[in-house]
């Protein structure tokens, strides 16, 4: 709720997975969820970081590019990219709780990594992977936006 507002309506899976906006994706979810700036281009083309991320049929304009931090893998997979410097690394017993600097961007992004996974350490340069399926694109009033992943022959030229 917002302002005596329902916001969203569904199971707390469906809110979780599929945000109907950015103060839904901002309230559900610990860690809460990242976001960075980008922008939707001519023809739909999603940009972030400096790279070609996906496509929208959402207008043309700045938009924001939403991820939870347990849908960051170590693995190389097709999708967004982030990569910094490991600022902190909280072990819980059940995962490691990471949060990366990122250039440009004010806050850490933070992901949750499984207990056992390779060693990181504060300091090392990192690059997680987030796969196509678990990115949410908001537009510039914060409300959900289709996103879809390039085809793999765009995405490799950018």
């Amino acid at each position: 709720m917002r302002e005596g507002r329902i916001l969203q309506l569904g199971t707390p899976e469906e809110i979780y997975t599929r945000p109907a906006n950015l103060d839904v994706a901002r309230f559900v979810g610990a860690p809460r969820i990242n976001l960075l700036d980008g922008e939707v281009k001519a023809h739909g083309v999603v940009w972030a970081q400096g790279r070609l991320v996906g496509h929208s049929h959402g207008k043309a304009g700045p938009c924001r590019i939403g991820f939870r931090p347990q849908a960051g893998t170590l693995e190389a997979v097709d999708g967004l990219e982030v990569q910094g410097t490991l600022v902190n690394v909280e072990y819980t017993g059940a995962e490691l709780i990471a949060s990366l600097q990122v250039d440009g961007i004010e806050d850490a992004c933070v992901f949750c990594f499984p207990a056992n996974s390779p060693a990181i350490r504060v300091g090392q340069a990192l690059r997680v992977s987030v796969p196509f399926g678990e990115i949410h694109l908001f537009d510039a009033d914060g409300q959900r936006r289709p996103f879809e992943a390039l085809p793999p022959v765009m995405s490799k030229a950018a």
